[in-house]
């Protein structure tokens, strides 16, 4: 017997719906679950389309659960996938929190030059690269 989410969560076509799978996701990290989130997220890494969406929502779920490496890897994944800006800013600012501040001026060099024509991801980037070196001056002190 078909479950009644099955016409949901698959297209008529046999793949995933991964646009409902991925704002069904958003919500629940929304609401403070980012575990069940995660789930939803995993799920979406698997399809052609979206599954940088997935590693994205899956860098934000492991940020919430004070995991900042397994975020860090989800969102190189997702940068890999796809170059956007708001996944280069999620991955700089994992860059600085797991203290990898070269790396994070590194990427912040490229981003600034990659995403010029974006006001705000630019002023994001710029904020990020100040930091990391800020960060670089205090810890060779």
């Amino acid at each position: 017997m078909e479950h009644e989410t099955d016409n949901i969560i698959y297209l008529p076509n046999g793949e995933l719906n991964a646009p409902y799978l991925l704002a069904n996701a958003n919500l629940l990290l929304k609401e403070g679950d980012p575990q069940l989130a995660s789930s939803l997220f995993l799920l979406t890494t698997k399809t052609k389309n979206y599954a940088h969406c997935g590693f994205y929502g899956l860098g934000q779920c492991y940020r919430h659960l004070q995991k900042p490496d397994l975020a860090l890897d989800a969102l190189r994944k997702a940068f890999a996938l796809s170059r956007r800006a708001y996944i280069a800013i999620a991955l700089i600012q994992a860059l600085l929190e797991c203290g990898q501040f070269q790396e994070a001026e590194q990427t912040s060099l490229s981003c600034a030059v990659e995403f010029l024509n974006d006001t705000y991801a630019s002023e994001q980037i710029r904020g990020f690269y100040q930091k990391a070196i800020q960060s670089q001056v205090s810890t060779s002190k």
